[in-house]
Order: C-alpha cells, then structure tokens, then sequence
C-alpha cells in the first residue's frame, strides 16, 4: 500500500529525530499552509505557526505518538487533491496536552480531517481532535454523560475482512 501526503508526513514527522523535524515540514508543508484545528488551538498560518502550536504540543504530550488512520478517501475538487480521513492519534499521554493532565496512560485522540495537497505539499489543513473524549479519558467531564456509545469506535471492515477501510 502507498502512503498518501498526509500519512507519510505525518510519519516522517513523529519518527523524525528532533534537529530534523523542522526541515520534515518545510520540504512536505506549502511555506503559507493553513493549519485549522479546533479550539484551542484555532487557525494557524505558515510552517513555523503550524509546528509551535500543534506538531509540537502534540508530540510533547504523545511522544511515542502513532497516527491510525481508520477510513481515508482522496479526490479532487476544483482542481486539487482533497484527502479526507478518520481515526485515532495513539500514544502515552506523558505531558499536558493544551491544559489537559497527563495520566501516563495511553491516550487515544479522535480525529477528523480534510487536507489540500497542492504540487506535493500540504497547503491546507482542516482538523477536528475530539479534546472532550481526551477529557473523558483523563476523568475531566465537561459535559453531562453522554447517551450514545462511549469508548472506541472501530473501523469498518473492508470486502477481505480487513479492519481498516481505505477508499
């Protein structure tokens, strides 16, 4: 299986020794991305922007941090390459992660994404970490309890049985 833009950026960035995480970014990131995350930490302009306020942070708190991607789908729309994904960044939550306590335990952190690919590189990025089942994971709830499922949400199976479904 090929890795698409984002999964190999993400990839190279997390395993990258830290002297080398800076140059990950500016060879797989437009000099102007856009990085739009949900609050708190907003929208974020160009590569420096988008690695102090969220690469950073993220891999501070999730040092062993492993992207899951769970359902991808990729097309183009008004001329440029849109990937869209699901699932889950794992690792041990060792640091505060933007004002939530550590618990030392693993952490799994939903996600949601929508990623232009313009010439090879990332030029905007939509995501939405699901913060308040970080909360609920760490005994933080800040909402009353919930009336769906609480707990991991499993892939999809694909047509061979697989539990990742990529389109």
């Amino acid at each position: 299986m090929t890795l698409n833009v984002i999964d190999n950026f993400y990839l190279r960035y997390f395993n990258a020794h830290p002297s080398e995480r800076t140059s990950v970014v500016q060879e797989m990131l437009c000099s102007n991305v856009k990085w739009c995350v949900a609050h708190p930490i907003n929208d974020l302009t160009g590569i420096n922007d988008t690695e102090t306020n969220f690469l950073q942070p993220l891999l501070n708190a999730l040092p062993d941090i492993e992207r899951r991607p769970q359902i991808t789908m990729q097309g183009e729309h008004e001329g440029r390459l849109w990937i869209n994904s699901t699932g889950y960044f794992v690792g041990t939550f060792s640091q505060p992660l933007f004002g939530i306590p550590s618990t030392g335990k693993t952490l799994y952190l939903r996600y949601s994404e929508m990623v232009c690919v313009e010439n090879g590189q990332i030029s905007e990025s939509y995501l939405i970490p699901d913060f308040i089942d970080v909360m609920n994971q760490v005994g933080i709830n800040p909402l009353r309890a919930s009336l769906g499922h609480a707990g991991l949400v499993p892939a999809p199976a694909t047509q061979d049985g697989l539990s990742r479904a990529r389109y």
